[in-house]
């Protein structure tokens, strides 16, 4: 039996503090990678979101903020 990748939501928090869903990716690895490119390209910042166990993704990135739901 093959196991599938975990999926993971790539998620943008604007610079007015609001969040929204992005797209949905399989693997972390990928997950990381998109979130890396998005994040160069502008002021709004970027994470990964494991619907799996409700919660964000430590970065791995300096100057990313660890809880970017926070106002």
């Amino acid at each position: 039996m093959i196991e599938a990748e975990a999926t993971y939501e790539i998620v943008k928090k604007s610079t007015d503090n609001s969040t929204s869903l992005v797209e949905a990716v399989k693997g972390l690895e990928m997950a990381e990678k998109r979130v890396t490119e998005l994040n160069a390209e502008g002021p709004d910042q970027y994470f990964v979101f494991d619907p799996a166990k409700a919660s964000v993704v430590e970065p791995s990135e300096p100057g990313v903020a660890i809880d970017p739901f926070a106002p």
